[in-house]
């Protein structure tokens, strides 16, 4: 049996908390690697999309 069926989940490196990122910081990185495409690494979430998401201010996701 899959302990994951639906691979509903993605990966963090561990060096993330090492970097001195504050709170705001690491929920918009994990948010992005959330929304990356696993073939290309690439994702387009607007500011206000972001913002919205890690409940921050559209200038606060963008100074992030």
């Amino acid at each position: 049996m899959n302990q994951f069926p639906s691979k509903n989940y993605f990966t963090m490196p561990n060096e993330i908390f090492s970097l001195g990122l504050d709170a705001s910081e690491i929920a918009v990185y994990a948010y992005l690697r959330c929304l990356e495409n696993r073939r290309t690494y690439q994702c387009w979430p607007s500011y206000t999309t972001i913002g919205n998401a890690c409940l921050l201010y559209t200038s606060d996701a963008a100074d992030d």
